[in-house]
């Protein structure tokens, strides 16, 4: 039998289950903030980041946290054109 060698299948990194108890998590402390799902995506592109639905669960994590500080809540809303006083 002749063998072919063929390179390996590149590994794409584990995206977050949306389905999941974590990604449930998520949207509901993104809501928590007085922020939306597409204002943290377009928040997250515009700073050359996956969409959170396209993260991996570490990436998403760190997201989180970032989002449940201040700075990362005024971020999104500065982004976003909101004043803080309208969230």
């Amino acid at each position: 039998t002749r063998r072919t060698d063929t390179p390996p299948e590149p590994s794409t990194p584990e995206r977050v289950d949306t389905r999941s108890p974590r990604w449930k998590a998520f949207q509901a402390s993104v809501a928590d903030r007085g922020l939306t799902y597409e204002e943290v995506a377009a928040y997250c592109e515009s700073r050359n980041r996956s969409r959170p639905s396209a993260m991996t669960p570490a990436n998403l994590d760190r997201l989180a946290r970032h989002l449940a500080t201040d700075r990362g809540r005024e971020e999104v809303l500065e982004h976003a054109g909101r004043v803080l006083g309208d969230a």
